[in-house]
């Protein structure tokens, strides 16, 4: 996950989290700015081999579905919210890809 930092997800908007809890897959459906003056396009950010999964919605410095930044961590990385929650996922793997309408 050594890359997962330089992937465009600050300010991109946060749409839905699934977990597929016998596949141990979680896949984050997202809306990212990957070009300047162009309109967020749909994406996904999926994670496999999913072993721990926390996602706090206590809302600290206020409401937001806007990712602030990720950070990689030893087992997996960490995606801080623009409200202040951070979401904890360790994984084996991650793919982020763009997603079809």
């Amino acid at each position: 996950m050594d890359e997962i930092e330089s992937l465009p997800l600050h300010d991109a908007l946060m749409k839905f989290i699934r977990l597929e809890w016998s596949e141990a897959v979680l896949e984050i459906d997202l809306l990212v700015f990957t070009e300047r003056e162009k309109s967020a396009q749909p994406h996904s950010l999926r994670f496999t081999g999913v072993y721990n999964f926390q996602a706090p919605h206590e809302c600290p410095w206020g409401e937001s579905n806007s990712i602030n930044g990720v950070k990689r961590t030893v087992k997996g990385c960490e995606i801080e919210m623009q409200s202040g929650d951070v979401l904890i996922i360790e994984a084996r793997s991650y793919k982020f890809e763009p997603r079809n309408l």
